[in-house]
């Protein structure tokens, strides 16, 4: 009797068992897949992740980052939980250097095949064998201005010149109305090398000490340092002048007539120079859904997304495939896409050493607190 009810219990516990078990594996397959992502303000069609979203049931996660600097910090932290980031190429070395990175598991993204392959040779400059990145877009960063304002106050021709930002006698004309800078150490630092002679891949700590001086010098004249805001204060009418990058003096542009407002914005390559980034996307190796990183950036890979995100933030990006989708407006505007003789002028920018940005992103913040502190 004893052993038949030892053997009623076991089997009792045993059928109980695997029905939590059962149950555990119903709710592990049934639980919520997603991505978590970190991108720049302004740079993906929103409902390029709605339709994500609805096409996969994966849901996405978006937050946003304005500096490359404040993207390093997050990747150097030991709590970093994000599946896709967005840094420029120029920071991505680091990142790879410091094992960072996941590499990239090609046969999960066959729309890797859409990317015009001279940007697999320049990205190999940073990423060797590209085993663990792709572009996403590439720009430029000139001078974007108010017409009218400039026309009043000044010369429509000081624009073509980085001495209507690093020379007092230029600035002074054009404070009134208001200046802004990208808060972006490499750029403006880079840009400050071009107008002074200075090869852009120096990295003599002498030149930090010009840098200073320049930037110190014209510190009274800014009046603000931000990469999210010079869209809106553009088209807003709030500045007038500033070192932006392309896409955002176009957003910019596209906002004012939306809104029906007058202000003609427009952007140069100064002749001094201007400079050319890339941007790429990458995996954190401490990524926890890395599967469906992949289904994002395949995604988003696709010739016809990949054109919508174009038409959308107003970026060139490297997909060949994406080209026939592209609005004419986009990819005849030489903004944009521009033509032999500005490409001439504008400068990449390659990975610095670690000791050189640190010690360039100290006189940053010194330049900020100047500027802050008014």
């Amino acid at each position: 009797m004893k052993f038949i009810q030892c053997c009623l219990i076991f089997l009792t516990t045993l059928i109980l068992t695997s029905c939590d078990s059962n149950l555990l594996n119903k709710d592990d397959s049934e639980k919520q897949k997603v991505v978590h992502i970190l991108n720049w303000t302004d740079y993906i069609d929103p409902s390029v992740i709605t339709d994500f979203e609805n096409k996969t049931g994966i849901k996405v996660r978006y937050d946003l980052f304005d500096t490359d600097e404040s993207l390093e910090k997050i990747m150097f932290s030991k709590t970093n939980d994000y599946d896709l980031v967005f840094p420029s190429a120029n920071f991505f070395t680091v990142y790879l250097e410091n094992g960072l990175v996941h590499p990239l598991q090609k046969e999960l993204l066959p729309n890797l095949s859409n990317i015009d392959k001279n940007f697999y040779l320049e990205l190999e400059s940073y990423d060797p064998g590209n085993k663990h990145a792709i572009n996403y877009h590439w720009g430029t960063t000139g001078i974007a201005y108010l017409e009218r304002k400039i026309n009043i106050l000044g010369n429509l021709e000081d624009m073509k010149t980085l001495k209507s930002i690093f020379e007092l006698e230029y600035i002074k004309k054009y404070t009134a109305c208001g200046i802004g800078i990208i808060d972006s150490p490499i750029d403006i630092s880079t840009l400050v090398k071009l107008y002074l002679g200075i090869p852009v891949d120096n990295a003599d700590t002498e030149n930090l000490i010009k840098i200073k001086e320049i930037l110190f010098q014209i510190a009274p004249f800014i009046s603000q340092i931000s990469t999210d805001k010079i869209i809106s204060d553009l088209s807003e009418g709030n500045i007038c002048l500033a070192i932006a990058y392309n896409g955002d003096a176009l957003q910019a542009q596209q906002r004012a007539r939306k809104n029906k407002s007058p202000r003609i914005i427009k952007y140069e390559i100064p002749i001094e120079g201007g400079i050319r980034w890339l941007d790429t996307v990458l995996i954190p190796k401490q990524a926890p859904n890395k599967l469906e990183a992949h289904q994002f950036l395949n995604y988003i890979l696709d010739a016809k997304v990949s054109a919508k995100i174009t038409n959308y933030n107003n970026y060139a990006n490297s997909n060949k495939a994406s080209e026939q989708y592209i609005s004419e407006d986009i990819f005849t505007n030489q903004i944009i896409y521009p033509q032999e003789e500005v490409k001439s002028r504008i400068k990449t920018i390659k990975g610095l050493p670690v000791a050189y940005t640190k010690e360039l992103n100290k006189i940053w913040t010194e330049f900020k607190g100047k500027i802050n502190s008014r």
